[in-house]
């Protein structure tokens, strides 16, 4: 125990003892990150440590002066120096967290799923966008929900409540002087989000939480980053609002982005692309044409969503940067007479709406168990474009199997499939049509369960619920590779259950149809 007041007033004048300036700045890091000034003397916000700050500097210019009287060694000027750096590190930090502090006590309502209504056909909805409405709905009591869409962190603290400045330090960092970002441009005096998940993920909720609100605060966001001397950094603030959109649920990012003129995360990344083509002409010596173009496509984000195993999730988020980018890109077109055009922006943004399309039929068509030969990897779209990582006549013959042991039925509908006219592939631009997209989701309305392939369904002739194979039949053209996938599901099945011989047999007989076809087979 101790006679000494412990309150900030005493921490202040302590403070003002140190007479090192080096010991200054390493007690400018320590105070600013320190939890108990918050906890035990009930420091709020920013003003104790702008008061830190501020004697600091007048500890500076002290220094800076009695080295123009008297002079300096390189000790005492890298001393200086460093301190400098210091100072206007956390002078960034300060008027970063005062303008975030300061939406955050003024806007105190709680945001959650049931805000709006969910009359989604009263609502003016393109088409990539109703999609996504639909695959949310499609996803929710499917299997696949809880085995591969299940988010991979969340933050557990409380967004609701205004940030503490020592959270919002702790989650801050000084760039590297001699680092550089991806496209060359010089970090000194950068402040990014820490490189620990926690720490940054915390921050990131409240940052972009203007975004949940309406158009009119979305700018909070934008103010922050500029504080902090990274709004031109346009790789990191994707990558910042990648790892942030994928905290929330699907429904709260279609609710407030996916119809109306005023949607924030839309106009947050228009104004990204947008950000990225007045640098290009006020610098095109740092800022090149190829530079540009990645900003306008979003290519950190691209690659950044082909990495998400909620694939209802990734639907959605790409369809919000669609149309971002499809807005953008126009603006720019039209400025720059068709050397960025809107066509080609958009076109990776589409191709990988198709390929989550693709993917979100398989996993919901086969709840989630599309790995049925025991491997387990996260089904993205990245990892499904990989070579050996999935197989698709695994995910064929596991359909298959829910449908029929019988491999002659199975041939026959194989064959059919190949020869129909009707079939079409969900991944290329036929999947597009009204008709085709009604087909591929009513196909997944009727998932088959890992306990369908002990107990198949039969097959009907109804039309409204097409295998898989119906949407890949170029499959169908190497019959002994779905038959031997085929084995090798039955026979894993049967040893989970030895006393069912039933298993076996089918097993043995998909054996024999690889046998028939040894000609067209090779392993």
């Amino acid at each position: 125990e101790t006679n000494i007041a412990f309150n900030f007033q005493t921490v202040f004048m302590t403070f003002k003892q140190i007479r090192a300036l080096s010991d200054l700045g390493e007690g400018l890091d320590i105070l600013s990150k320190c939890s108990e000034l918050e906890d035990k003397m009930v420091v709020t916000g920013s003003d104790f440590h702008s008061q830190i700050v501020s004697h600091c500097k007048y500890r500076l210019e002290l220094a800076k002066q009695l080295e123009i009287n008297e002079g300096s060694g390189m000790i005492r000027k890298a001393v200086i120096s460093d301190l400098s750096s210091k100072i206007a590190y956390h002078e960034r930090l300060i008027n970063a967290y005062n303008d975030l502090h300061h939406f955050e006590l003024k806007n105190d309502r709680r945001i959650s799923d049931a805000d709006d209504s969910d009359d989604w056909e009263a609502r003016r909805l393109s088409a990539w966008a109703s999609e996504a409405v639909t695959w949310i709905s499609l996803s929710d009591g499917n299997e696949a929900q809880k085995t591969r869409f299940a988010s991979s962190f969340s933050v557990s603290e409380n967004n609701e409540k205004p940030l503490r400045f020592s959270k919002f330090a702790q989650a801050c960092s000084l760039a590297n002087v001699k680092k550089k970002n991806r496209r060359g441009l010089d970090c000194n005096g950068r402040v990014y989000l820490s490189g620990i998940k926690k720490d940054r993920m915390l921050l990131l909720g409240h940052v972009f939480r203007p975004l949940l609100h309406d158009v009119f605060v979305y700018r909070v966001t934008n103010s922050v980053f500029n504080r902090l001397g990274i709004s031109e950094d346009f790789e990191a603030l994707q990558q910042y609002f990648g790892e942030w959109a994928m905290t929330l649920s699907p429904i709260t990012v279609a609710k407030s982005n996916l119809s109306g003129t005023w949607r924030p995360m839309v106009r947050f990344l228009q104004d990204l692309v947008m950000s990225a083509y007045d640098m290009s002409q006020q610098s095109p010596e740092t800022f090149d044409a190829l530079a540009l173009e990645k900003v306008v496509q979003l290519e950190t984000l691209l690659k950044f969503v082909t990495e998400v195993e909620d694939l209802p999730k990734a639907f959605t988020i790409s369809v919000v940067c669609l149309d971002a980018v499809n807005v953008a890109s126009k603006l720019i077109e039209e400025r720059t007479y068709g050397k960025v055009t809107q066509v080609e922006s958009v076109l990776p943004w589409e191709n990988l709406l198709r390929n989550l399309r693709l993917c979100l039929l398989v996993c919901l068509r086969l709840a989630g168990d599309v790995s049925p030969t025991g491997a387990v990897n996260p089904f993205t779209v990245k990892s499904v474009n990989q070579p050996d990582v999935f197989s698709t006549y695994a995910w064929i013959a596991r359909d298959e199997l829910s449908l029929s042991h019988d491999n002659q039925v199975l041939l026959a509908l194989e064959s059919a499939c190949l020869s129909s006219s009707e079939a079409f592939y969900p991944s290329s631009i036929d999947g597009d049509t009204v008709t085709h997209k009604r087909s591929i989701l009513e196909s997944c309305s009727c998932h088959r369960p890992s306990s369908s392939l002990r107990n198949p369904t039969g097959l009907t002739n109804d039309d409204h619920s097409r295998p898989l194979i119906f949407y890949l039949k170029d499959h169908a053209n190497y019959p002994a590779h779905l038959a031997a996938h085929r084995a090798l599901i039955l026979a894993g099945l049967w040893g989970q259950t030895p006393d069912n011989l039933d298993l076996i047999k089918s097993s043995i007989a998909a054996l024999k149809i690889v046998l028939d076809y040894s000609a067209s087979f090779s392993l």
